[in-house]
């Protein structure tokens, strides 16, 4: 056993040099303990070779080259409809030239009031919104799926008139990305040919 400044409370069980409070080494801080590290994780090889053997029996990731672009969106021209199609267009590509699919997206955003003052003055805004969404085929004008995505969000309107703007706008930004993320995820899980 090993002993610091001749202490024998400062020996741990294992022989090893500690600092008298428990930390497992010397000069460590109280209450901790040293921590023996797991074993890393597949190594690169190993996940490069799970990349190929998935490719070879026909896997091709969602947002591969054969997943972006496929879509043509089109959203209302409201500033979150604007918004909710950009960030369509991020997570599924820019559409082709002649993308298969067409995305019309109809959007419904009704702001209400969700925290009342004694004195009658509305203190939270909670906005809902709804994106109904028609996929059709470009070529035949036909529609494959059919949907509606929901969210919510909130603002403080505690503040001043700008920043009331500020936090409205950014419950708009949040409220297209919840809904886009949703809508991606079910086009993508479609399996859309």
């Amino acid at each position: 056993m090993t002993q610091l400044d001749g202490d024998p409370s400062a020996a741990s069980p294992s022989g090893e040099a500690t600092d008298g409070r428990g930390t497992g080494r010397a000069g460590g801080r109280p209450g901790r303990r040293a921590v023996e590290r797991s074993p890393r994780g597949p190594s690169r090889r190993a996940a490069l070779l799970g990349l190929v053997a998935l490719g070879g029996c026909g896997f091709s990731p969602a947002m591969g080259p054969g997943g972006r672009g496929r879509f043509a969106v089109s959203t209302p021209a409201t500033r979150i409809g604007v918004t909710l199609g950009r960030r369509l267009e991020d997570r599924l590509g820019r559409p082709a030239d002649r993308a298969p699919y067409a995305v019309a997206v109809e959007l419904q955003a009704e702001p209400e009031a969700a925290a009342i003052s004694p004195a009658q003055v509305t203190t939270r805004v909670r906005i809902e919104a709804d994106a109904s969404y028609v996929v059709t085929e470009a070529a035949t004008g036909r529609a494959v799926l059919r949907g509606t995505a929901s969210a919510f969000a909130s603002f403080d309107t505690t503040g001043t008139t700008v920043a009331e703007v500020a936090a409205a706008r950014d419950t708009e930004d949040r409220l297209a990305a919840i809904l886009a993320d949703r809508i991606a995820a079910r086009l993508l899980a479609a399996g859309l040919p």
